[in-house]
C-alpha cells in the first residue's frame, strides 16, 4: 500500500508555482526592457525631425515646427519630451 506524503505534494506545487513566476517575471522584465528601448528609439527620433524641421524652418521655410511653442531651442524644447 502507497502512503500519500503531503508534504512532497506541497513542495512540488510550490515549486512549479516558483517556477511559473520566475518565467513570467523574466518574460515582464524582457518585455519592459524591450518596450523601454523602442520607447527611447521613437523619443529620439522625434526629437530629431523636430530638430531637423526647426532648421529648415530657421531657414525661412514654413513647416509644421513652425507653429509649436516651443520652437526655441533654449528653454522649452525638450519640455514637451520630458514631461
Amino acid at each position: 500500500m502507497r502512503t500519500y506524503d503531503r508534504s512532497s505534494d506541497i513542495a512540488g506545487k510550490s515549486l512549479r508555482l516558483w517556477q511559473l513566476k520566475t518565467k513570467f517575471r523574466v518574460t515582464c522584465n524582457f518585455e519592459l526592457r524591450l518596450y523601454t528601448a523602442l520607447e527611447q528609439s521613437l523619443i529620439e527620433l522625434l526629437l530629431y525631425t523636430d530638430l531637423a524641421l526647426t532648421m529648415v524652418s530657421a531657414r525661412g521655410v514654413r513647416s509644421y515646427s513652425t507653429q509649436r511653442q516651443y520652437l526655441n531651442l533654449g528653454s522649452g524644447f525638450m519640455s514637451h519630451y520630458v514631461a
